[in-house]
Parts: C-alpha cells; structure tokens; sequence
C-alpha cells in the first residue's frame, strides 16, 4: 500500500468514526425493540422496528415474519423506557420482501413519556441506487444482547448501530428486490468503539439501512450531516454464511407502504357506508383518489 494509499485509508476510517457517532445519536429516537409476551410480566426479543410518520400519523414498520407472531402472542414495542402493547393489525406482505406495518393510534403514542421521533416519508428515498462504495448505517436490537430484568421487571435489549457497505447478494438469495450490506466486525465500525465484536444479528430483522451519503459528500467536497440521509431498505434476513445482512430495496417497501394506507383508507370508508355488500371497488377507488402517492 503506498503512502497516498494509507493516507486515503486513514481518512476514510476518520469519516467512518464521525458517520456512525452522528448517524447514532440521530437515528435511535426511530428505532424500537419489538418483543413477545410470554406472560403479563415476561417477554421475549423478537426483532426490531421503526417509527414512521405516513400521512401525518406514526405508524410502526418491521418485518412480515416478525408481525407473524401476532396470531399466538401479543407484541410489545419499546417506547421510552417502557414496553407499550400493539393494538392495532399488521398489514403485512411475506417473501421475498418481508414488511409489515402497523398504526400507533395518538392514545398509544402518548401513553408514556418517550422521546421517540417517527421518520417522516420524505426522508424514505425513491429508489435504492446509492453512490459507488457509500457507507450504510443500521441499528437493529440483537437477541444475543437481550436479557430479563427481575429487578427492574423489564426485558433490556441494547441497540448496536454501526456503519456498513454493500456486498454482493449470496447465490440462493439473489431477486430484484433484494440488496446486501457486509456484516463483519473485520469491516464494520460500532458505535461504541468496543473490542467485543458485533453481536448475533438474530434480532436485526426489521431494522432500516440507511443511505447516509457520506461518501457523495466527500467525494464532491461538500459538507456532510446526519439530516441528508435517507432511508434506502429493510433488513430481514441474515444468512447462515453470516457475512451479510439481506434487505428489502426501499421502492419495494415505498409500494407497500402506499398500498396498506389505501387499503386502510379502503376499509375506513366502506365502514363510513355501513359495510355493505359486493361493493368492494367504491371504497377502493375512493382510497386511490385520496391518496394518489405515498409523499
């Protein structure tokens, strides 16, 4: 390696520790754990999610084979310090792009005290197409790290946010909606800067990648901030080569996203109309109009 060589190096691990530091601090009032009651006072990790603000209401997104857990137990998510029970349905879609979404009502949101923010639509990208070797940032709730505290009677499950790349997508996962970022604790940097290595990534599902555009900045000489990233995919998967985690491209997910609010539009008005029957297409029309796009 030559001296321009190590001297690029360097300075591309000096803005690998500023991007994840800011990248944390600003991400994590988005981020919840999502955990399975096992009884009134015991839970389970099940994954992770993600508040974001669609049409002007919070609603949670994770995964489908997370929501999936809904028919034999209820699910909690980790709003503040406490874990709030989810009333309201998943709309739901399973392979291969495993996304579920759910409504907060505004009683649930204001439950307990929290600093939870919701991403607002506008900061989800149109498209996955990030600049050439752009960092990715992803915080998700890892199973491994969750424990139940008899003392404070509360399941404790830490979230490890950390800085990343795109990989190549293994063989047997290969689709058009599928994309992959390395997951290595030779390659990633945590936010923590500790010597104990990542953690298993069962718990990650549900966890957003972000786009940070750190890399484009740096490139074009401009300034850089936690503000211009964008929201880029959905992790659902980690393969048993554990090298990567697997992600949902964000146009798949924007699709989704757009069809659970008609649809939930869809069922708002032909309750307005007193359900009637073999009328399906009115309500659905209806929605379409009043929500021709997602933002």
């Amino acid at each position: 390696m030559s001296s321009e060589d190590l001297n690029e190096f360097f300075k591309l691990d000096e803005v690998k520790a500023v991007v994840v530091a800011a990248m944390g601090e600003h991400v994590l009032p988005f981020v919840t754990a999502i955990s399975k009651l096992e009884s009134m006072d015991e839970g389970t990790h099940e994954g992770t999610g993600s508040y974001v603000r669609l049409l002007d209401e919070p609603y949670l997104l994770t995964n489908e084979h997370i929501a999936d857990a809904r028919p034999t137990h209820s699910l909690a998510h980790l709003l503040g310090e406490d874990y709030v029970p989810l009333r309201q349905p998943f709309h739901a879609l399973g392979e291969p792009f495993d996304v579920a979404i759910a409504a907060i009502t505004a009683t649930e949101w204001g439950l307990a005290k929290h600093n939870a923010q919701a991403v607002p639509s506008s900061r989800f990208a149109k498209k996955h197409e990030p600049y050439p070797e752009e960092l990715m940032f992803v915080v998700g709730f890892s199973g491994e790290r969750s424990h139940y505290s008899p003392t404070y009677k509360t399941l404790m499950t830490p979230g490890t946010p950390y800085v990343t790349e795109q990989c190549d997508v293994p063989a047997e996962w290969q689709n058009e909606a599928t994309f992959a970022v390395k997951y290595s604790s030779e390659q990633l940097k945590s936010i923590d800067g500790s010597t104990r290595g990542l953690p298993m990534a069962h718990g990650f599902s549900g966890s957003l990648v972000w786009d940070t555009k750190a890399m484009r900045c740096w490139h074009e000489g401009t300034e850089w901030g936690p503000e211009l990233a964008e929201v880029t995919g959905l992790v659902w998967g980690w393969p048993t080569s554990g090298v990567c985690l697997l992600a949902t491209k964000i146009e798949y997910v924007n699709a989704f996203m757009l069809h659970a609010l008609r649809r939930q539009a869809a069922y708002r008005s032909w309750e307005s109309r007193h359900r009637p029957e073999q009328d399906d297409w009115t309500d659905w029309f209806r929605a379409v109009d009043a929500i021709p796009k997602l933002y």
